[in-house]
């Protein structure tokens, strides 16, 4: 399984959800490869099917918080924020060939961040069983969050994904309760480090590791069974 990288630099949210939706008919046709997009944001609070109220009155929601636009959308999890700085990664991947569930799945992504902070900045990182996203202890011991993931499944293809604060402003996080937490809870390698570090370069080390993680998983999928000799 060869997966295609393709970067789309700084793109509004509705135009990277609209590409994300046409890739995902054409993964499910086979017309294309497994395809990850590398994305950055403009200011965008997003609401995933979990938001509180949400399911029973789709309309409760405002249109914005402080100037910044809030959409709806189909991935699980609830609101979180995302912004310039920010490392967006959207699998559209074929979860019925790796013969995989959404769970999995998003074990390998948080595996591939983990790996991702250590190796390029000596970050601690983990995940936590019973709650989706990467998450670490800061200097005072505190569990913070630097990464939240939530998927759509359609036609068997994922789509959304995994945002990784990295040198984004985490200010917008204190408007609401990111992925049901406090905002104070949400941390950021620029924070973590007292620096701002090169988003390319990490884009680029996540999505190598995370590529490299599922064509393994594809092609232990894939092995044929031992062949028994009586």
């Amino acid at each position: 399984m060869t997966i295609e990288i393709r970067r789309l630099g700084l793109l509004p949210y509705e135009g990277a959800w609209k590409l994300q939706l046409e890739l995902l008919e054409a993964r499910a046709n086979n017309e294309i490869p497994d395809t990850l997009l590398i994305v950055e944001h403009p200011a965008v609070f997003t609401a995933g099917r979990k938001t509180p109220g949400l399911r029973e009155n789709p309309d409760s929601l405002p249109k914005e918080i402080k100037g910044i636009p809030l959409l709806p959308v189909e991935r699980g999890g609830e609101i979180t924020y995302h912004g310039p700085g920010q490392s967006v990664l959207y699998p559209i991947f074929r979860l019925d060939l790796l013969r995989t569930g959404p769970r999995h799945f998003l074990r390998l992504m948080e595996e591939a961040t983990i790996e991702t902070l250590a190796s390029l900045y000596r970050i601690d990182a983990f995940f936590v069983e019973g709650s989706t996203g990467v998450w670490l202890e800061d200097a005072r011991g505190l569990q913070r969050k630097i990464a939240s993931l939530g998927i759509a499944v359609r036609k068997s293809v994922s789509y959304h994904g995994i945002a990784v604060n990295v040198n984004n402003d985490l200010k917008p996080n204190l408007l609401i309760n990111p992925c049901g937490f406090v905002g104070e809870v949400m941390v950021s390698v620029a924070e973590l480090l007292g620096r701002e570090v090169d988003l390319a370069e990490f884009n680029e080390q996540l999505a190598a590791n995370i590529a490299q993680r599922f064509e393994a998983a594809m092609k232990v999928r894939s092995a044929p069974a031992p062949e028994v000799v009586a």
